[in-house]
């Protein structure tokens, strides 16, 4: 299993957390990471960026550099790469083939097959018109959940408390599309329960709770992630429905027989009585799976390389003592996202995003000038700050934000259990 070389294909800023554990990993050799622009994120020498414009270039590239492990995270890049590195090249592979992506892709595929192999989640209606719509509200009253059919980074989920809302958010969704979700809406706690599965077994990670919504207090829109921590506190009831899901859905596993290594992620949330999914992610979330990664207290690369040859059996994954906290940093302009992807900028303190001994930052910057200008674009993070604390991360993760005097920036100032 040693000298292992990497290529790298993520999308957002979970790349940084992942090149940052694997460089301290015993059978690391080298690892590539697809990058459309050179990072300023710090170099070492086992680590090279490499532009591939497209897949015939990873393609090219993985036969030409001597890659044994390729690890495919986002939804975009994917596209078949799975399938063609795991199945075409034999190579190992830690992500989601392309049949498994609709899952997430589509909203109703992951309800019926949640239906289909009787895994709980919300009850839910196929809406197309005005008429069906009348006829959810009137099963399921208000508040209601009116959802985006297709995958729009945590955007595409509304919870509608009125008539005239439910109407304004069907009327922006079927401008696009055909049909839409509404969902009954269940009240209760949250988290993002990351599973690991290699093929034979499904391993559960630490559950962690997630901010979905944009502003403090739970208000304002639902986005991808405003921050997370782990791990969370559940009594031993909510464990031990936890662990009834987990072995539910392998069960499921085991019978349909997924043809993927990697992650599954799962949106659950707790009544008095039962837990319940709400959708499935085919692909770590972020910042979950970031701040995840930073309290892991294993070699992350052994787990996932294991995960990929099926070998995860008897592995052991430790974590760090105390909690570990992530802030999302946003632009002002987030809450318009997708439609704004012009350049922004904002000024920051010269070394900011180099952190300190125990606070880390995986930054969306292209460059910095002199005089600490920095450009990023708005429908994407500016940076997600993490640390590990053994009491509480989050006064010293907003002290160290504080130092941003840029007015441009926004972030939650409530993460956090207290």
């Amino acid at each position: 299993m040693k000298n292992i070389n990497i290529l790298l294909l993520c999308e957002d800023l979970l790349w940084i957390s992942l090149v940052r554990k694997f460089s301290s990993s015993i059978y690391l050799n080298k690892v590539y990471i697809r990058r459309s622009y050179k990072s300023i994120y710090e170099k070492a020498d086992n680590i090279e960026y490499v532009n591939l414009d497209n897949i015939k270039d990873c393609y090219e590239f993985v036969k030409k550099n001597n890659i044994n492990f390729v690890v495919v995270t986002g939804l975009y890049v994917n596209r078949g790469l799975v399938n063609y590195f795991k199945y075409n090249l034999g190579i190992p592979t830690f992500g989601i083939t392309k049949s498994w992506l609709e899952l997430e892709c589509s909203k109703c595929l992951g309800k019926e097959f949640m239906a289909k192999h009787n895994i709980p989640t919300s009850e839910y209606m196929i809406v197309k018109n005005k008429k069906e719509l009348d006829e959810a509200i009137e099963e399921y009253g208000y508040p209601i959940i009116i959802k985006d059919n297709k995958q729009q980074a945590g955007f595409g989920t509304y919870i509608c408390r009125t008539k005239k809302e439910c109407l304004r958010k069907a009327k922006k969704i079927l401008k696009e599309d055909t049909f839409f979700i509404a969902e009954r809406y269940i009240e209760g706690e949250e988290v993002t329960l990351h599973t690991l599965w290699d093929g034979k077994i499904l391993i559960p990670l630490e559950p962690v709770r997630d901010y979905k919504r944009l502003k403090n207090n739970n208000e304002g829109i639902n986005t991808g992630s405003m921050g997370s921590y782990v791990p969370v506190k559940l009594t031993d009831g909510k464990k031990a429905l936890i662990n009834k899901y987990v072995k539910k859905l392998e069960e499921v596993f085991q019978e349909v027989k997924p043809n993927f290594t990697g992650v599954f992620a799962s949106d659950l949330i707790f009544t008095e009585e039962n837990i319940y999914n709400l959708e499935f992610n085919m692909r770590p979330c972020t910042p979950e799976f970031e701040v995840l990664i930073e309290h892991i207290d294993s070699d992350l690369l052994e787990i996932m390389y294991k995960t990929a040859v099926s070998e995860l059996e008897g592995v052991e994954i430790n974590y760090k003592p105390g909690i570990t906290g992530a802030v999302n940093v946003v632009h002002k302009d987030y809450k318009y996202f997708p439609n704004i992807v012009e350049t922004r900028k904002i000024k920051i303190p010269k070394n900011f995003l180099k952190g300190s001994k125990d606070i880390v930052i995986n930054f969306n910057i292209k460059d910095i000038d002199e005089k600490g200008n920095a450009k990023i674009y708005t429908n994407i993070n500016i940076f997600v700050i993490m640390k590990n604390d053994s009491k509480n991360p989050f006064p010293d993760l907003y002290e160290y934000i504080s130092r941003i005097k840029d007015k441009n920036i926004y972030y939650r100032t409530d993460i956090g259990e207290n």
